[in-house]
């Protein structure tokens, strides 16, 4: 059985297995800029979300062991809100635990009443995108980086 809480900012520590999966994943799948993601340490990650105005940190934890399976990290900073880091285990997958995720993030922005919310997916992850339409969100436009010789 798994459950979801939310957590404290100075719990985050427990994410940092299953953001250096992300960030791995990432590195992996970019063309151009492995090396930032090679290069970016959780602790810069974690300095960045600290930060921000208000953060949502929210946990996929199993009963049996406390192990967290899955995470998802929001925020809000001047009115705008930003869904910064998602991630569930491979093993995990398909159980919906990361739409049940996204079902709470959204009921805080409601919350929080943001309306202007916006998700940075990396290049080389597109096939998370149908996911996020369920929730309403859409490419707006393609944000081109200038790679470094």
């Amino acid at each position: 059985m798994i459950e979801i809480i939310e957590i404290d900012v100075k719990d985050l520590h427990l994410v940092k297995p299953l953001w250096e999966e992300l960030n791995s994943m990432h590195m992996k799948k970019s063309i151009y800029f492995s090396n930032d993601f090679n290069n970016f340490s959780f602790e810069q990650r974690k300095q960045k979300l600290i930060n921000k105005s208000k953060l949502l940190i929210l946990v996929c934890k199993k009963k049996d062991n406390n192990e967290i399976v899955g995470y998802c990290i929001s925020s809000i900073n001047d009115s705008e809100g930003e869904v910064d880091s998602i991630f569930i285990k491979s093993s995990f997958r398909k159980n919906h635990l990361g739409s049940e995720l996204m079902n709470k993030t959204m009921e805080w922005f409601d919350h929080e009443n943001v309306g202007n919310i916006e998700i940075l997916v990396a290049h080389g992850n597109e096939e998370v995108l149908p996911f996020y339409e369920k929730f309403g969100f859409f490419p707006r436009a393609c944000k081109l980086k200038r790679r470094k010789k």
